[in-house]
């Protein structure tokens, strides 16, 4: 688990050694663009949407590589407040939808103490 700032120029360097621990596995440049655009989708949304006020913007990220299953599992979870998604926005709130298309599996866990992503991709081992 690596726990990060919940600002952009954080993210950026988390996507940045996502990217590089995937490049490690035997996986396509469209699976691995998959699962990075997926990741820091979730990781921009707790930037712009999880915090406000004086509560410190942080989050954890979970990776798992099972290659019996042949699944890599993420988890990005933060500790803010969940705010529902604006049905009558045009441009926006699109984030989830294309996070969902991204992955063969995804959950989103709403709490009172924050908000976990649940990832998967099978067959990518």
């Amino acid at each position: 688990m690596t726990v990060a700032t919940a600002d952009a120029a954080e993210i950026g360097s988390v996507r940045e050694a996502l990217a590089e621990w995937l490049g490690h596995l035997p996986l396509t440049v469209e699976r691995t663009s998959d699962i990075v655009l997926a990741c820091y989708e979730a990781m921009a949304n707790i930037v712009e949407h999880a915090y406000s006020g004086t509560q410190i913007p942080s989050f954890e990220i979970t990776v798992a590589n099972n290659k019996l299953a042949r699944r890599i599992s993420i988890t990005i979870a933060d500790h803010g407040t969940w705010r529902t998604p604006d049905p009558e926005a045009d441009i926006r709130g699109r984030g989830l939808a294309l996070l969902t298309a991204l992955c063969d599996r995804a959950d989103v866990v709403t709490e009172r103490t924050g908000t976990t992503v649940l990832m998967s991709w099978d067959d990518t081992l």
